[in-house]
């Protein structure tokens, strides 16, 4: 079978012409995600991820508009800008500490 990008044919198509059920990276998800879903059985039915695996999480989860999210964002990028120079730090504690005293 001679192929090329240029044909542009789905993984799917390919591995059926060579009669391949997986490759070896689905393969690879497939064991992970068995041994995920075994160890979470093996915990204590009071933890989160087993209550989430059986269904029994409470409470509600908050929507969070587009605007919430983007603020939160521009908070979280100034709170890295400010933490990336050491100078920078000093200077800040410095400022904030003559102004409360």
């Amino acid at each position: 079978m001679e192929l090329t990008r240029r044909d542009r044919l789905r993984n799917e198509v390919i591995r059926e012409k060579l009669h391949q059920k997986d490759t070896t990276v689905d393969k690879t998800k497939k064991k992970g995600r068995l041994k995920w879903s075994e160890h979470v059985t093996r915990m204590n039915e009071r933890r989160l991820p087993s209550r989430a695996k059986h269904g029994h999480v409470e409470g509600i989860r908050s929507k969070e508009t587009k605007q919430k999210r983007q603020k939160r964002w521009i908070g979280m990028r100034r709170a890295i800008g400010m933490a990336r120079g050491r100078k920078r730090r000093r200077n800040l504690v410095s400022t904030q500490s003559s102004l409360n005293g």
